[in-house]
């Protein structure tokens, strides 16, 4: 039990705001100057989330709602093509209330993906890339490795959907990742699902497996482009 739960937790790390891999065939050059900015990295860009969860155990169905906030705090030097930015994310149980820092990870951009790293208890998880824009890349596949499990993630671009969350009417880019662990036999780890707005960044965020389930909702937000 602690580590399916280990497991999971490690998935959810690694597939937050990603939708690829670097494995995954390069998107065409821009063909138009009006691409779309799905994750503006820009330093002091956030965007705060209510946060419901739930979590079955047997019968029994409990529910946490809190709030989230995705920070990006500071640039790092790299001599890659890539520039990489932290993300800091604090929990707080109201908007207004003291606000904890509970993760961070690095995120990057070049010309044609975004990318995130993060680690877990000291293991370094693989870079993911997501394109920058998911219409040119409608299905991809990918292949990691978590705990000795492999993980294969099926993305699809699910179209264009308008969204109203706590922050107001979206039209947004809808993107949807099965999450399978492959061995013997091939068993569905997790469904997740994002809402990203050009020029705003990640608006909805529905995060399924067979014991819980997290919904995060754009509350507020600050960003620049």
């Amino acid at each position: 039990m602690i580590k399916k739960v280990t497991l999971l937790f490690l998935i959810f790390l690694l597939l937050i705001l990603c939708f690829s891999s670097s494995g995954c065939r390069k998107a065409n050059p821009p063909t138009t100057p009006e691409e779309p900015n799905l994750f503006p990295l820009v330093i002091n860009n956030w965007w705060m989330f209510s946060v419901e969860k739930h979590t079955v155990a047997g019968t029994v169905d409990s529910v946490s709602e809190y709030f989230e906030k995705w920070l990006v705090s500071h640039a790092v030097e790299d001599t890659s093509s890539i520039e990489w930015f932290v993300l800091e994310k604090y929990r707080s149980a109201l908007p207004e209330s003291a606000e904890v820092l509970v993760d961070s990870a690095y995120y990057g951009r070049d010309s044609l993906f975004i990318y995130t790293k993060a680690s877990f208890m000291g293991v370094n998880l693989d870079v993911i890339a997501s394109p920058k824009n998911p219409k040119e890349i409608p299905t991809w596949s990918q292949d990691t490795t978590i705990m000795g499990l492999l993980i294969r993630i099926n993305g699809s671009y699910v179209g264009d959907t308008k969204i109203t969350v706590p922050s107001g009417e979206f039209q947004t880019f809808n993107v949807m990742l099965n999450v399978d662990a492959i061995g013997r036999d091939t068993v569905n780890v997790a469904k997740v699902f994002y809402w990203l707005g050009d020029n705003v960044g990640p608006i909805m965020v529905i995060y399924k497996t067979s014991t819980d389930s997290t919904v995060m909702k754009l509350y507020q937000y600050q960003v620049q482009d």
